[in-house]
């Protein structure tokens, strides 16, 4: 099973060690994580000068240290001063007092015995420090410096996301570290506070509990764990409770019946994500996410500007936090198709190498994940984190299908028992159809099932929370956008001879609909032209059924008949949308 985890970081003493140096054996499982393509982070809070003199070729072993409790940085590049250093006069007084002090580049540090006498300086200084426990030992450190800090620096530098990184250690200063990774390791030995709110604590103590994680299922990806810090929250159950699901390790399906709320459930998963500083690129096909611009650290691109190129989104994705809207709603089929074969291979491979982005949300994934597509081998879904959505789930592949752990189905098109969404959910949770078609029944107005791979036969209906951003069904855009040329109304005399006039837009089509010739609506609505594309290109059943009627009953092409059907097509679409 593929990786998802690309960092480790590391405390050193009471974790890696409890001596002044790791065991042979600690440094053949950190040498063994190195090989895989994992980068590792040691994270201290000794001084450079205190570590390297029993660990003298430490910076051999990690891709980055981060020394003084998140101060300094060190990588083969060079050192790096994160804070300004404590005042020397607060060491100083210290010293005065008979405190045995260990002065590092930015902290301080001394016994944990003096804690008080070290209080009452800092305050009679009137200095911004933190004290920072570290078991026996107390560290005196500019404000806001912490391991959580430093560690971000060390990743940011390395190109690499906490989202991607387990951290493991044993102390109260490594308690904000654990919480900002995405697995928060305590070993064996670590202090209790640290032990209850650790996501995982190991059997084995210091560095048998490191191997332990280096060797084992999690960092492997056998095994997931799915910390209640990180969660989606969907909504509410139908009983108040939150509904939420794993925010990572996990792909899911959102289906649905047509206008049944898919881009707006799609939309409201990628805004929890980025809010919980997850990097989503969401392949938008029909341009129903752009509003998702509107979020901090979110790039819109495609659209009506060119096509994002694979370069532009690995740079983009190098800032680990930037999540991406691919807008190709303006290509063509066949520039989708060139586009797929050339970037989704590229993002896999980023994902392979720097864990970015975390999630990929396909829009429209028959198209490009359906058992007929040509592109449907470049995708990777089980790598994990593929939001796919789609109308039409039967159609995705059998690597897409099989590959999924959630599933969110909104109320099909019909209450049928061959209806796509019922069929899906049916196979997926493992129920009855007829247990399945009362579920999608008793659905109460803007709720959705939720079902796990982990649980066979449980449909839980849920009530969908609120968006952050506006959603704006694609049709909407169009009406003041123009249309790519291929989903142009063209206006035919018949279907030889052309009108002259292509509506690129609804602006467009309502104007061109009010003065064209009365024997181009007549060849149109005798051809269904009109309905066909209203569903085609705004996928809106609802307004292409009511301009189907007026069709169907155009049954002469007498001027008064046509007159009629004229106004009522007119009616039909500024009634549905202010044009």
């Amino acid at each position: 099973m593929p990786d998802y985890f690309r960092a480790v970081a590391l405390d050193f003493d009471g974790t890696l060690t409890t001596g002044e140096r790791p065991s042979r054996e600690v440094l053949a499982a950190l040498s063994e994580a190195r090989s895989c393509g994992r980068r590792l982070v040691l994270v201290t809070g000794r001084t450079l000068r205190h570590l390297r003199s029993g660990f003298a070729d430490v910076d051999t072993w990690f891709d980055a240290v981060v020394a003084e409790n998140g101060a300094v940085l060190h990588t083969p590049v060079g050192s790096q001063v994160l804070a300004r250093p404590v005042d020397p006069a607060l060491a100083d007084a210290l010293t005065g007092h008979g405190v045995a002090v260990d002065r590092g580049q930015v902290i301080l540090g001394c016994s944990a015995s003096h804690d008080h006498l070290v209080l009452e300086e800092v305050r009679r200084l009137g200095a911004d420090y933190q004290l920072t426990r570290n078991r026996g030992a107390l560290m005196i450190v500019p404000a806001g410096v912490t391991k959580r800090t430093g560690l971000d620096a060390a990743l940011d530098h390395l190109g690499l996301s906490p989202h991607s990184t387990i951290a493991i250690g044993d102390a109260e200063n490594d308690q904000t570290m654990l919480e900002h990774c995405e697995v928060g390791v305590a070993v064996a030995n670590a202090v209790d506070s640290l032990k209850r709110r650790a996501d995982i604590v190991t059997t084995a103590p210091d560095g048998g509990g490191v191997i332990e994680i280096l060797r084992g299922d999690v960092l492997r990806g056998g095994r997931h764990v799915h910390p209640d810090r990180w969660q989606i929250p969907l909504g509410t159950y139908l009983d108040g409770t939150p509904a939420a699901v794993p925010a990572s390790q996990v792909n899911m399906l959102v289906t649905g019946g047509t206008q049944a709320g898919k881009s707006y459930l799609a939309g409201l998963i990628a805004e929890r994500l980025i809010q919980l500083a997850y990097a989503v690129v969401v392949i938008d096909v029909e341009g129903d996410h752009t509003q998702l611009a509107e979020l901090p650290d979110v790039v819109h691109l495609g659209g009506h500007e060119p096509v994002p190129t694979t370069g532009l989104l690995r740079n983009l994705l190098s800032h680990h936090g930037t999540s991406i809207v691919a807008d190709l709603s303006q290509l063509t089929g066949d520039e989708r198709r060139a586009w797929y074969q050339e970037t989704p291979p590229r993002l896999a491979d980023l994902r392979s190498d720097r864990g970015l982005p975390h999630w990929v949300l396909v829009d429209e994934a028959h198209e490009s994940l359906g058992h007929a597509s040509e592109t449907r081998h470049l995708f990777s879904p089980d790598r994990k984190g593929h939001i796919m959505v789609t109308y039409h789930p039967t159609d995705l592949c059998a690597e897409a299908r099989t590959s999924i752990d959630l599933l969110i189905a909104l109320r099909p098109s019909t209450l049928d028992a061959e209806d796509p969404v019922v069929v899906a959910t049916t196979t997926f949770s493992r129920s009855r159809v007829d247990e399945v078609l009362d579920a999608f029944t008793a659905l109460p107005a803007g709720a959705g099932l939720l079902m796990r791979a982990s649980e066979p036969g449980v449909l839980r209906p849920f009530r969908l929370g609120s968006r952050l951003t506006t959603h704006v069904r694609h049709w909407h855009k169009y009406a003041t956008v123009d249309l790519p040329a291929h989903q142009r109304f063209v206006f035919r005399r018949n279907a030889e001879a052309t009108y002259g006039k292509a509506a690129a837009s609804l602006p467009e089509f309502h104007r061109e609909l009010a003065r064209c010739e009365p024997d181009v609506i007549a060849h149109h609505a005798g051809d269904r032209d009109f309905s066909r594309w209203i569903r085609g290109v705004f996928r809106d059943d609802r307004l292409a059924a009511e301009v189907e009627q007026v069709e169907a009953e155009l049954t002469t092409a007498l001027q008064e008949n046509v007159a009629t059907a004229r106004r009522r097509l007119l009616a039909a679409v500024e009634l549905r949308y202010p044009v």
